[in-house]
């Protein structure tokens, strides 16, 4: 199934303020050749800034799906390999950067 976002259209009515802002793709590249990544970052960033109905596996799998499609539509094959490689690295290093995170008392593990 295409993966389609409607996030703004559903987030923008809301009564509580929004944080829409964005770093891009963090530390990733926002293009992959002339695949425009920078609307999935977005996505992702908003679920993680506000405190939204979406959970952050959830988030992290739309990330995911959102990366895949753009670049099956753009460059005509699937790109499962490169949104994972973003999804492996928002596991690994995006647990701080998530609305709701409490730091576990023992912070020698890592989660993902």
């Amino acid at each position: 199934m295409a993966y389609r976002s409607n996030f703004k259209e559903t987030y923008k009515a809301g009564k509580e303020v929004r944080d829409w802002g964005t770093d891009g793709c963090s530390s990733a590249p926002d293009k992959f050749f002339n695949v425009d990544l920078q609307e999935c970052c977005a996505e992702h960033d908003f679920y993680y800034r506000n405190k939204v109905k979406v959970s952050r596996w959830e988030a992290d799998n739309r990330l995911r799906r959102c990366i895949a499609q753009k670049v099956k539509d753009k460059l005509g094959f699937k790109g499962w390999m490169l949104a994972s490689v973003y999804w492996v690295g928002v596991r690994v290093g995006g647990a701080s950067s998530y609305h709701d995170y409490t730091p576990p008392e023992d912070d020698d593990h890592w989660y993902i």
